[in-house]
């Protein structure tokens, strides 16, 4: 697989986020370009991905959904 654009990861499951994405203009300090290159990881360890990234992104939504680590808790009380 060649590169991915976050906007062409996120069209692999859109069924998974339950929400359209939200686009806004690039803010001082955002990544706009990151790259990963699995052929050194291949040679060296021999890593070959084991699902696809349409399973990837739905299977973590769903863990994230599940977990409840989106959901807002209490403050942690300030030390004095």
């Amino acid at each position: 697989m060649g590169s991915i654009l976050c906007r062409e990861a996120y069209e692999h499951a859109p069924e998974a986020a339950g929400a359209d994405p939200i686009h806004r203009p690039f803010r001082q300090g955002d990544i706009r370009h990151s790259h990963a290159a699995l052929s050194r990881i291949r040679m060296q360890l021999g890593y070959h991905p084991e699902v696809t990234l349409t399973e990837g992104i739905t299977t973590t939504f769903r863990w994230y959904a599940l977990s409840g680590a989106h959901e807002p808790t209490e403050p942690a009380p300030l030390a004095v």
